[in-house]
């Protein structure tokens, strides 16, 4: 993902126009907003209903128990910032921030520690991370659509649904889920989670959940920043001036749908929908947006697109006199984006440096950049100048071999290397050691199979020592590199086993990272393909291949998305977890996966007292055991592993015939298995 920087003279401008003066009459309105505006000193928070704070429990150890209880104490036309801190707990009910109460902040508290003493504003504000578990954030939470009736017995309309109103200026929010769910398949379904009215307002790290209309950005100017927008129809919509900087789109669309809607009826309007370094991603098949009104005005800069997005774009919405409107490409972009960034930030100060820093540091995150190389100007340069290393066969780049790429990156690196891996058969094994952080495995691009890294030892075999390997040192490809990540590459193990046979666990691919991803890879092998053994690690679009416990190990991951193919002839299992404790905190967790193949499988054996696997709106395809699991002939693992099952289909999800000491999730027990959260996504995963 590209990066925009302001040059020092701008920030200078910035600065100025974000940071009173010293002198200033303290009493007078700060008509911006700051880091500080994002932050409450939570050791000294006092129940005091007059103060700059109004502290929100459900449980009643704050001022209100509800948000709108807070609100309503806030004086009618301040002029001093006032914080309303949320702690956990789902809000069922209804908000209104009314345009005479200016300059609120609604603050979520997460349950991790906040130092109240940290120097650095802009680090302690991105401690503020967001999570998706339950009781980790606060959820302000509402079901009602546009065909509900009203207090006068007619329909509510769109912009009556919203969960969460705000008409007042100067707002901000953040560490927060704002949602409408209602069924999918109701009628006139539009539900609007969050609509916006006020002017200026600032939305960092928040959650937006809905399906249609989820943001209704009504009117005004406003910011999101690396927020989180889930939807499926038009579920960015409305009339506003915003920006929409480093957000996660999200789309939960079944077959058609657009992620931005917006309504401009004149070319004088000075309104319109930028969003820059966004990522799209999910399911369905949707625009990038349509035009509501005739002078629609949406632009994407510098965002990732995943596959998702409609070859056509674009929707005139059914009207051919809006085609020459809907603005898709302009010459002159990166200069027109520089100027619509400035604009939003005369009023807000935010440092958009990458790291926080702007010197350069360490960047403890993976981004969609790391795993991204432009394969048409590849060149060679030499070596102090590293950092994409080119691996070709043939020769004509850097290195012949993948060892021999990794052996160029410097010990204790601190900043991203890439190796690009030309299309071939490298028959090697592959260390990247702990002293290399910061290394991606980058294969031609849409081509997984063309880079393949291969080898064939077993566990029996006999290493330089005389001794039997052991699974583990039988990995084609062993990462124990921190912040590792690969895409469009092969790890592939030959060795053939069979179900019962001895010796002849194979592994592939064995991952002791720290934190890892793997995008669109592929993993081949049959007994152990994947030791995915500790770390936390994030698994996406991959295709694992192998027949008996093709996924093992004790680390803690997720794995979204990805396609699980068994080639057994006759038995196996997917997954086998190990976890000999409640109080290691592991397990792996399938999201949205494919099960194919032959043979008769179970989702997964328990390798530990405590083995813990669960599968989430997954396909799963007849080959399942009707069984579904094994306690690996140890009775006690019945009382103590804990397998799952949630909301899965296809004919291996039928739960009639599992054992009965495997569970079916209900939503509020699936939950945080289901998002990124489960692997602190938010702390190192920037996608």
């Amino acid at each position: 993902m590209a990066k925009m920087r302001l040059s020092a003279l701008v920030f200078l401008v910035l600065l100025l126009k974000c940071v009173p003066v010293q002198g200033d009459d303290s009493d007078h309105a700060r008509n911006f907003i700051t880091w500080d505006d994002f932050m409450v000193d939570e050791h000294g928070m006092a129940s005091n209903v007059g103060g700059r704070v109004i502290v929100v429990d459900q449980s009643g150890n704050g001022d209100s128990t509800t948000v709108q209880g807070a609100v309503d104490m806030v004086p009618q036309n301040n002029t001093e910032r006032v914080k309303i801190c949320i702690y956990p707990g789902t809000y069922r009910e209804r908000v209104h921030v009314p345009k005479s109460k200016p300059f609120i902040s609604f603050i979520g508290k997460p349950n991790i520690t906040i130092n109240a003493n940290e120097a650095n504003i802009t680090a302690n504000a991105n401690a503020l991370n967001i999570t998706d578990i339950a009781n980790a954030i606060p959820i302000i939470t509402n079901s009602t659509k546009a065909s509900d009736k009203g207090s006068d017995g007619q329909e509510m309309g769109t912009v009556s649904t919203a969960t969460v109103w705000v008409e007042s200026d100067f707002f901000c929010a953040t560490v927060l889920t704002i949602e409408n769910l209602v069924d999918k398949d109701a009628d006139k379904r539009q539900a609007v989670a969050l609509r916006v009215d006020g002017d200026k307002a600032v939305f960092y790290r928040v959650r937006l959940v809905g399906e249609q209309d989820t943001l209704l950005d009504n009117t005004g100017i406003h910011y999101f920043y690396r927020s989180y927008i889930q939807g499926s129809v038009d579920f960015i919509c409305g009339d506003a001036k915003s920006l929409f900087h480093e957000c996660e789109l999200y789309s939960v669309a079944e077959f058609g749908g657009a992620i931005a809607a917006h309504h401009r009826d004149s070319a004088d309007e000075d309104t319109g929908f930028s969003f820059v370094g966004c990522t799209i991603k999910g399911t369905g098949s949707i625009f990038l947006g349509r035009a509501w009104g005739e002078y629609a005005t949406t632009v994407y800069s510098y965002c990732y697109m995943d596959d998702i997005i409609n070859p056509l774009g674009w929707s005139d919405w059914n009207n051919s006199s809006r085609q020459g409107y809907h603005t898709n490409s302009f010459k002159g972009s990166q200069l027109v984006v520089f100027l619509f960034v400035l604009v939003f930030l005369m009023w807000v100060q935010v440092d958009l440096a990458e790291g926080g820093n702007g010197h350069g540091g360490v960047r403890n995150y993976i981004s969609w950049e790391d795993l991204q190389v432009d394969e048409q100007r590849l060149a060679l340069k030499s070596h102090n100048e590293l950092r994409v290393i080119i691996v070709n066969q043939n020769g004509g780049g850097h290195s012949k071999t993948v060892q021999g790429a990794v052996d160029m990156v410097p010990d204790n690196n601190k900043q991203r290397v890439k190796i690009y891996i030309y299309p071939g058969i490298y028959r090697e094994k592959v260390l990247v050691p702990i002293t290399k952080p910061y290394v991606s495995f980058i294969g031609k691009r849409n081509q997984t199979a063309s880079a393949v890294i291969t080898w064939n030892s077993k566990s029996s075999d006999k290493g330089p020592n005389g001794q039997a390997l052991g699974t583990y040192d039988s990995a084609t490809v062993g990462v124990d590199s921190d912040y590792f990540c690969a895409t469009e590459v092969t790890f592939e193990n030959t060795v053939v086993a069979s179900a019962g046979g001895k010796g002849m666990q194979g592994v592939a691919l064995r991952v002791n990272s720290a934190r890892a991803m793997f995008y669109r890879v592929r993993i081949k092998g049959t007994q152990d393909t994947l030791l995915d053994n500790t770390g936390t690690h994030y698994f996406l679009k991959c295709h694992i291949i192998g027949k008996v416990d093709f996924i093992c190990g004790s680390a803690k991951s997720l794995y979204e998305n990805c396609r699980l193919q068994s080639i057994a002839e006759t038995y196996g299992a997917i997954a086998a977890h190990h976890r000999n404790s409640p109080r290691e905190d592991t397990g792996f967790s399938f999201v949205g996966c494919s099960i194919r193949g032959t043979g008769s499988v179970y989702l997964g054996r328990a390798w530990g007292n405590y083995s813990r696997i669960i599968y989430s709106k997954c396909n799963m395809d007849g080959i399942v055991n009707p069984k579904g699991w094994s306690e690996w002939n140890h009775p006690e693992r019945k009382k103590t592993a804990e397998f799952a099952e949630y909301q899965c289909n296809g004919r291996g999800a039928d739960r009639r015939h599992r054992v009965p000491w495997s569970k079916s999730f209900r939503y509020q027990e699936a939950r945080p298995f289901l998002y990124r959260s489960f692997i602190d996504g938010e702390q190192w995963l920037r996608l």
